[in-house]
């Protein structure tokens, strides 16, 4: 099934205004500036490996100029071509890798492997010369419709969503904490140093960097290999 720009003609989307409503559709391929384009601009190279070029997953297919342009070449199919890249010294400097549904951990859409998929892509960056200055951060796009105790906070019609995890993996520190589902604009401020971002019109662009992943003067370490146990969730009605 293809979705974004190369969906069926006939396919629409719902558009959520600031007051919280849908009461629009349009066709899921839009047209503004991302986070690619300033990367772009400065001279910093990126690629985002994903299943398929068609997938709800492989975001840069939701973008015009993305998807119709020259920057389609950074978008590479299948993602586990990010494992040849590492092993041969051709990673980008900013790379997004995204996982198939079978390793996806989405309930009752996987079949468990998520944790070893992820495990090996750090460990494919631990034992290459990319680990003396390569941070991973590592999340995921919902919390899975779970239960929470914890309520989240309500800034507006779609903010906070739901907590998930989000863990990040440096030379410096390997850690894990909890965040909530729309503080995904703490990835850009990794990235923002001196790029312009209020152009993309992000809030929040006083997000601080984790820093914890960049100290100023590190103990470098060896990364202890993650052990990603293939599982398969038996999950209820």
């Amino acid at each position: 099934m293809q979705a974004g720009c190369a969906g069926p003609p006939a396919e629409t989307v719902a558009i959520i205004d600031p007051m919280g409503n849908e009461s629009t559709t349009q066709f899921p391929c839009f047209e503004h500036q991302t986070l690619l384009d300033l990367l772009d601009s400065h001279g910093i190279s990126w690629r985002y490996y994903a299943p398929s070029p068609g997938s709800i997953w492989t975001a840069p297919n939701a973008i015009q100029h993305l998807r119709c342009g020259s920057d389609w070449q950074n978008v590479i199919i299948p993602q586990s071509k990010v494992l040849t890249d590492i092993a041969n010294g051709q990673l980008a400097q900013v790379t997004w890798v995204i996982p198939d549904g079978r390793a996806s951990d989405h309930p009752r859409q996987n079949e468990g492997s998520g944790p070893s998929w992820v495990a090996s892509v750090v460990n494919a960056i631990g034992n290459s010369a990319y680990w003396a200055n390569t941070a991973i951060l590592i999340t995921w796009d919902d919390w899975g419709g779970w239960y929470d105790h914890v309520a989240p906070p309500i800034l507006n019609s779609y903010e906070y969503g739901f907590r998930v995890p989000d863990r990040g993996v440096t030379v410096c520190e390997a850690g894990i904490r909890v965040a909530y589902h729309s503080r995904f604009r703490k990835r850009v401020a990794v990235y923002k140093g001196d790029l312009p971002f209020a152009r993309l019109g992000i809030r929040g662009f006083a997000s601080r960097r984790p820093l914890g992943l960049f100290r100023l003067h590190p103990i470098p370490h060896e990364l202890s290999a993650l052990r990603g146990q293939v599982r398969r969730e038996l999950l209820s009605e």
